[in-house]
């Protein structure tokens, strides 16, 4: 009876010791599993964050590409804004200067023909004067009238020449007046414009000096020449 009881606690031994060792090692399994489970976890979370950082690197690549792509577009449509206003302001600035050249040889035409009416003015004064003159010492002889009636006419028809003259050679000056005015005011375009006054004959600029001299100084501040 006590050997059988002995074989009992002898076996109920291994069985707890069998139990133990089971459930240990059940247990260090569960422990690896879980372990591998969390590594495999952190691994799938790596996966997808490297995955988002390359969405991300992927859209800020198309981002920056399509960026890049505005940027050179803007500058070319900059280039050709710049390229077209340059061309303008060339064409305008030859539209100014031909049309100076006209107005300074138009208002040099004025001037020249203003000069010579004044020096036939000037003979006819003289002329009248000599025949007016002339009649007062053929008035102090006591001559006939119509012996003096022939200077009498000419000097009529001087003053009426003389009248008419006068008037033609204030209109010539008012004109010269005016086209002095549109020349100036045409170089002084052409400056703002950042143009170069360009007139092939110095006698036809502008006889202002003063302002011509500013105007010129007004170019170089401006960078126009």
């Amino acid at each position: 009876m006590k050997k059988n009881t002995v074989l009992i606690v002898i076996l109920a031994l291994f069985a707890l010791i069998g139990f133990g060792l089971f459930f240990a090692t059940q247990s260090k399994q569960d422990s690896i599993a879980q372990s591998q489970e969390k590594k495999l976890k952190d691994l799938e979370n790596q996966m997808s964050q490297i995955e988002k950082d390359a969405q991300l690197a992927l859209e800020a690549q198309e981002k920056a590409t399509q960026e890049a792509m505005m940027a050179a577009e803007a500058q070319k449509m900059a280039e050709a804004k710049a390229a077209q206003e340059a061309a303008e302001k060339q064409a305008l600035v030859k539209q100014l200067n031909d049309r100076l050249q006209i107005e300074a040889r138009e208002r040099r035409e004025a001037e020249l023909a203003q000069k010579e009416l004044e020096a036939t003015l000037l003979s006819l004064k003289e002329a009248q004067e000599a025949a007016t003159a002339r009649l007062a010492e053929l008035e102090s002889t006591q001559v006939e009238k119509s012996d003096t009636s022939d200077l009498r006419t000419k000097l009529t028809e001087q003053e009426s020449e003389i009248a008419k003259l006068a008037e033609e050679n204030e209109a010539l000056k008012e004109r010269q007046q005016v086209l002095l005015e549109k020349q100036v005011s045409t170089e002084e375009s052409i400056i703002e414009a950042g143009g170069k006054i360009e007139l092939p004959y110095p006698e036809i600029r502008s006889p202002n000096y003063k302002r011509r001299d500013a105007l010129y100084f007004k170019q170089r501040i401006s960078g126009g020449g």
